[in-house]
């Protein structure tokens, strides 16, 4: 959809199987709202936003906003012009998305990213899970290689209660001057190594580095130290690292994480 003045409430929606072009195998997203120059806002109650193309959601423009509550946005594909993107969920140039219980799972690339001076995304007991790389990543990885939750170039993510499990590389990202990237009461849990050939496998190891990165209550494991990386920032004037574990701050979206030390221990 494109346009001002779009005012559109969804209720049980699928979107599924949505086909690039074949011209020139552009789009195949599935949601998508572009606007600029008028408000334009789309809410779902209840919806599937399953194996579509580049996008599952996406919304671009400053006057751009999507709400969606109980959805679930999976096994988004790569473009096959390019073999890049996959995203899950995407605000862009300005545009704001808004998440209440979603599960965004086995998208390409990056699961939930928020990109371009002052788009926002607000996540509220999210998932966001098994992001895998897109093809041609190995060889050439972009700034997105599997991530979980990314804001860059000037954009703003926050979140409550929210879980990343088993993504590739890294489970947040904060890239580019000025982004920020804020979660209170989450989870980090199993974040993926990519190939021993691919020159972007040991990602940053979780390292403290400069960059504005919030991080309130999260519990990241072992494993992310060991496999890629459970939280990343890349350099930048005027911003500085802040990821502070406290543990007497536990959630409950932690007994996941509980629950998955010790299932690892019995196996052992």
């Amino acid at each position: 959809l494109s346009g001002q003045g779009i005012d559109i409430n969804l209720t049980d929606l699928a979107i599924l199987n949505t086909q690039p072009r074949q011209d020139d195998l552009s789009r195949g997203n599935g949601l998508t709202l572009f606007s600029s120059d008028g408000d334009a806002q789309i809410n779902v109650t209840r919806g599937a936003i399953l194996n579509n193309h580049a996008f599952g959601v996406v919304a671009v423009g400053d006057t751009a906003s999507i709400t969606l509550t109980d959805v679930v946005v999976a096994d988004t594909q790569p473009g096959p012009a390019d073999n890049l993107r996959g995203i899950g969920l995407s605000a862009e140039n300005g545009a704001s998305i808004q998440v209440q219980r979603g599960f965004i799972t086995r998208n390409h690339h990056i699961g939930a990213v928020s990109q371009g001076d002052n788009s926002q995304m607000e996540l509220t007991d999210v998932v966001v899970s098994h992001t895998q790389p897109s093809p041609l990543e190995d060889d050439n990885p972009p700034s997105g290689s599997g991530i979980g939750f990314q804001a860059s170039s000037g954009a703003q993510l926050s979140g409550q209660r929210v879980v990343a499990i088993a993504n590739h590389s890294m489970s947040l990202y904060a890239r580019a001057a000025d982004s920020q990237l804020t979660l209170t009461d989450a989870v980090s849990v199993d974040t993926q190594r990519k190939s021993e050939e691919s020159p972007f496998a040991r990602g940053a190891r979780g390292k403290r580095r400069t960059g504005r990165v919030g991080a309130r209550g999260v519990a990241p494991t072992r494993r992310n130290r060991r496999h890629g990386a459970g939280l990343r920032s890349t350099p930048g004037d005027h911003r500085r690292a802040d990821h502070r574990h406290q543990p007497q701050r536990h959630s409950h979206l932690e007994h996941l994480w509980r629950e998955r030390s010790e299932q690892r221990q019995l196996a052992r």
